[in-house]
């Protein structure tokens, strides 16, 4: 398949005009996560509900623009696997198809998963050989801004609520960015004239019921979920409903094959901010010792290596949650690991994919 068959023609934009305010209004009316921005009916940028989680300072009249990202850009023609690739490369889950100058389409993640069967052969996957185990989830009970905080740190648009270990509810970005961005605001202009701190607005009251599929599901099963709910990310259960991990559209489209666009292990790295050099250094050295290994061990020449780097503070100190997923080949592993010294971790994690490698392909 190609883009001009898989995009979305039907176009929802802002101009470059819009306040964020317009774009969320749109994003969260049509259960949409980006939307393109055009100045003058030129494609200048894309905006999504990442983009202003991320921001822990988001004025709701502010410009649309001083929130966009630039992005690759399609041509009608590019096939789905070169599409996969840049959505890979670029860790964007919508692009713009340009055909001259004009916009005439967006592919999203969304519209790549309703189309998977004539992109990729997925027929011998079930949720359980691609979900990723030990899921962050929220409580009902706790605050909203909690949530955001885990949504913002895991780059996710959707976390699962439990209660105890069984799933509860969804939560998603988009029903809670609103009540956060309008409290900050109504602080911000002196709304609140009581003395009283703002009413504190708990998971529960905005969740949605659960959403799920179960472990045994096929992996079409689990495309055609996503896509009916409009959602990123889905958890997987048993009987009980009990949570067994969570699968997100990144999981599925690394089953698309796009060893005719690159080689190599590529790394997608997200947590991580402008100041955070030194940590990009060691990753990309500890990549280069590692991956040649890992393909080798696989007998492959592509995969995939997704990481994500969480910091937080402890007793004055940051402490780094490392959390990465592994494709090659058939072969999904994931490998978390938590400690002071991100170096220590990464290469922990490294270790541990060569370690289960050998064992899953019967070479210790």
């Amino acid at each position: 398949m190609i883009a001009e068959e898989l995009m979305t023609r039907d176009l929802l934009t802002v101009t470059s005009e819009s306040n964020i305010s317009h774009a969320m209004a749109k994003m969260r009316e049509n259960h949409i996560h980006s939307i393109p921005i055009l100045d003058g009916g030129d494609y200048v940028g894309m905006v999504s509900y990442n983009d202003l989680i991320r921001r822990r300072s988001l004025q709701i009249y502010s410009r649309v623009t001083n929130y966009m990202s630039p992005t690759p850009k399609l041509s009608p023609g590019d096939t789905a696997q070169s599409i996969a690739a840049k959505m890979k490369q670029s860790g964007l889950s919508a692009l713009p198809v340009i055909d001259g100058k004009a916009l005439v389409g967006i592919v999203t993640t969304a519209d790549m998963i309703r189309n998977f069967e004539g992109i990729t052969d997925i027929t011998n996957f079930k949720a359980m050989n691609v979900m990723t185990g030990s899921p962050v989830t929220v409580k009902p009970t706790d605050p909203v801004t909690t949530a955001i905080e885990y949504i913002r740190n895991l780059d996710e648009y959707e976390i699962p609520v439990a209660d105890e270990d069984k799933l509860a509810g969804i939560l998603r970005a988009d029903s809670v960015l609103d009540i956060t961005v309008r409290e900050r605001e109504g602080i911000k202009y002196g709304q609140y004239k009581s003395k009283r701190s703002p009413m504190k607005v708990i998971v529960s009251s905005v969740m949605e019921p659960p959403k799920y599929v179960n472990l045994d599901d096929s992996v079409i099963d689990v495309a055609s979920t996503l896509t009916r709910e409009h959602l990123h990310m889905v958890p997987v259960v048993d009987n009980d409903l009990k949570i067994h991990g969570v699968i997100d559209i990144s999981d599925l489209m690394e089953l698309v094959d796009i060893r005719d666009t690159t080689k190599g292990l590529f790394i997608n790295i997200s947590g991580l901010g402008q100041a955070d050099q030194d940590l990009y250094d060691i990753t990309y050295f500890l990549a280069d010792k590692y991956t040649q290994r890992l393909l080798k061990i696989a007998n492959r020449d592509y995969g995939t290596l997704n990481i994500h780097v969480i910091k937080y503070k402890s007793q004055g100190n940051v402490k780094y949650s490392v959390r990465t997923k592994l494709s090659i080949g058939n072969h999904f592993l994931s490998v978390d690991s938590h400690g002071w010294n991100y170096g220590k971790c990464l290469s922990e994690i490294f270790e541990d994919y060569e370690l289960r490698l050998k064992r899953a392909l019967g070479k210790n």
